[in-house]
C-alpha cells in the first residue's frame, strides 16, 4: 500500500500519523518494556495455522476468530493494549458482527460528551455492580441497554474494516520501526529455539537492559532519563544504535591513526538504519543462525 509523503514526513519528526479521522502516535519511550513484549501481535505468522477454518484469513480477523476459538490465546487482548498505545485511548474495540464481518473501533468523544458524561459513568458503576450479583439479571439487561444507546451519542465511532486495518497496522510498524517481515515457519521455530537460548545466557551475562540504555543515553544528552519519557521507541533505538558506532568508529580511528598502513579503510558510523526484525540478535541469514554456537 505504501506510506505517502505527507505520512513519512510525519513519522521522521514523531507527529501523529491521522488516517480517517483518528491519529495515531509513535509510542514512547515510557511503555518501552509493554510495548517491545506485546509488539509481535503486529506481525503474526499464520502461515502454519493447523485450524483449517482460520486459515487465510486477513489479519484482523485471524486475530479475532482465533481468540475466540481458543482460551488461552490472548492476542487479541494484546492486540487492544498495543492499539490504545498507538491512539492514545483505551477506549477501543474489536467486534464481529452477525454477517462474521469483523471491526476495529475507535471510540472519541463526541461534542455531547461533556453533557451527558457522568450519566454514563453512573450507568457504568451500577452495571459493574449489578454483574458482580447477576450478569443476566433483567436490570443488568437492561442498563447495558442504555449504556450502549449513550454510547453513541457521547462518542464518535470509528469503524474500520479488515482491509483498512491492515492500512492502519502498516502505519504502526512503520512509526516503530517494526519489521513485518514473513519468515517460513520450519525456519521461524529454529530462530525462536536460538532466540530462547540466547535469552537464557544473556540473563547470566553482564548485558545492558533497557534502564542501562536509558542510563547511558541519559548521560550522553545530558538529560534525566525521565525528560526522554516522552521521546518514541523508533527514535530512542536508533539514538542508542548510532551512540555505539560512533563510539565504535572514534576507537577505530584513534587505532587506526597509529599505524602506517590500515589494512581496510574503515566504514563510517553514519550509515541507513534498519529496522530490527524479530530475530535480528541470532540471525543475520539461515547460514548464520549461530544455533550451534549457542549450544
Amino acid at each position: 500500500m505504501g506510506i505517502n509523503l505527507y505520512d513519512s514526513n510525519n513519522i521522521i519528526f514523531d507527529e501523529p500519523v491521522e488516517y480517517k479521522g483518528v491519529k495515531m502516535y509513535p509510542v514512547t519511550v515510557a511503555n518501552y518494556m509493554g510495548f517491545h513484549e506485546l509488539a509481535d501481535v503486529l506481525t503474526k505468522n499464520a502461515i502454519s495455522e493447523k485450524d483449517v477454518s482460520l486459515i487465510g484469513l486477513p489479519y484482523l480477523d485471524y486475530i479475532y476468530k482465533k481468540a475466540e476459538s481458543t482460551s488461552d490465546y490472548f492476542d487479541k487482548d494484546n492486540l487492544i493494549h498495543i492499539l490504545s498505545l498507538v491512539f492514545k485511548n483505551d477506549k477501543i474495540s474489536i467486534n464481529e458482527d452477525i454477517n462474521g464481518n469483523v471491526t476495529f473501533n475507535v471510540f472519541t468523544k463526541s461534542k455531547e460528551y461533556d453533557k451527558f458524561e457522568n450519566d454514563y459513568n453512573e450507568l457504568v458503576d451500577e452495571y459493574k455492580k449489578c454483574i458482580k450479583v447477576d450478569k443476566d439479571s433483567k436490570v443488568a439487561k437492561l442498563i447495558a441497554e442504555n449504556i450502549e444507546k449513550l454510547l453513541v451519542v457521547i462518542f464518535d465511532i470509528h469503524s474500520f474494516d479488515s482491509n483498512e486495518f491492515d492500512k492502519i497496522k502498516e502505519i504502526i510498524c512503520e512509526q516503530n520501526d517494526i519489521g513485518d517481515e514473513i519468515i517460513d515457519p520450519k525456519w521461524e521455530n529454529i530462530l525462536k529455539e536460538a532466540k530462547k537460548m540466547k535469552s537464557n545466557i544473556s540473563n547470566n551475562v553482564d548485558s545492558p537492559d533497557f534502564r542501562d540504555l536509558l542510563l547511558a543515553l541519559s548521560f550522553e544528552l545530558k538529560k534525566t532519563p525521565s525528560e526522554l519519557k516522552n521521546m518514541s521507541i523508533s527514535t530512542f533505538d536508533r539514538y542508542i544504535t548510532i551512540m555505539f558506532k560512533k563510539e565504535t568508529f572514534d576507537y577505530d580511528c584513534e587505532v587506526a591513526s597509529k599505524v602506517v598502513k590500515p589494512k581496510k579503510t574503515l566504514k563510517h558510523w553514519l550509515v541507513h538504519y534498519t529496522p530490527k526484525g524479530k530475530y535480528d540478535d541470532v540471525v543475520s541469514s539461515r547460514s548464520d543462525s549461530n544455533l550451534d554456537a549457542l549450544k
